[in-house]
């Protein structure tokens, strides 16, 4: 049986607590202060408890109705910032020089794309992206160590690694002997991947500005770049659940360490 807490002075609870005892009392009468109530008035205030119900669930049904109502104009409204968002970036990229469009509609692109995650094996992607940037560099030397399979997209993840590894061969270009280590990890909660080189390096000071788009370190004359590379690995790693870091030291290279969700 259902009770309904309701303050005594309301008729709704008056009504609510005659009903009760009808109830409890088999039906034959209602009891009040004393009283025996005939047995025709107790369709009153069963009336009266219904219609009290009915009131009850209305008013709740109103409720979750506005609050669902409010719930879909705030989503249809942060679709509405993100699509103009994206608008902007593509005048953005309609207005900006030609040697900027290519890399800024790739982030766009890789901003807007569903993710299609599957197990992808590490390993074989290292293999090819060192396949694919050895003829480059054919003095550096490229270590691929152990790395654990991961859940994810495997062509933005391909993206990811090759524009780390290009990063890290073309900074210890100028090295001796150039040298690029590719490893992993596995986590309680994250599988980490890391490129090592030793090569130029940078002061931690400025690492915050190392993942931010059209932000250098160096400048044009002394390596090549505009400044997208890293940009694209943050984004590609955050929209694994991820976070990509970086460490480093002037003239003793830098470690680009990304963590994405270990597999479940």
């Amino acid at each position: 049986m259902v009770r309904l807490s309701l303050s005594p002075s309301c008729p709704v609870a008056v009504a609510t607590l005659e009903a009760t005892s009808f109830i409890d009392g088999g039906g034959a009468s209602l009891v009040k202060s004393g009283q025996a109530i005939p047995h025709e008035n107790n369709l009153n205030t069963w009336m009266v408890l219904l219609a009290a119900l009915a009131l009850a669930s209305t008013t709740a049904l109103v409720f979750v109705g506005r609050r669902c109502i409010a719930q879909g104009r705030r989503v249809a409204q942060l679709s509405a910032e993100l699509e103009g968002a994206h608008g902007q970036l593509d005048s953005l990229t309609h207005a900006i020089s030609g040697d900027l469009q290519a890399p800024l509609r790739e982030l766009n692109r890789i901003g807007r794309q569903a993710l299609q995650f599957e197990s992808v094996d590490m390993e074989a992607l290292a293999r090819q992206v060192v396949d694919d940037l050895r003829p480059r560099y054919a003095a550096a030397t490229i270590t691929i160590g152990e790395l654990p399979p991961v859940k994810g997209d495997g062509p933005l993840l391909y993206i990811a690694l090759r524009n780390l590894v290009d990063n890290a061969l073309k900074f210890s270009a100028s090295a001796q002997a150039p040298q690029i280590e590719i490893g992993g990890r596995v986590h309680d909660r994250d599988v980490e991947y890391w490129v090592r080189d030793n090569g130029t390096g940078f002061d931690m000071a400025n690492r915050h500005r190392l993942f931010e788009i059209f932000q250098r370190l160096h400048t044009a004359d002394e390596f090549a770049g505009i400044g997208t590379g890293l940009a694209m690995v943050r984004l590609i790693v955050e929209r694994h659940g991820g976070s990509a870091h970086a460490q480093g030291k002037p003239g003793e290279g830098a470690t680009f360490t990304s963590l994405l969700p270990r597999p479940r």
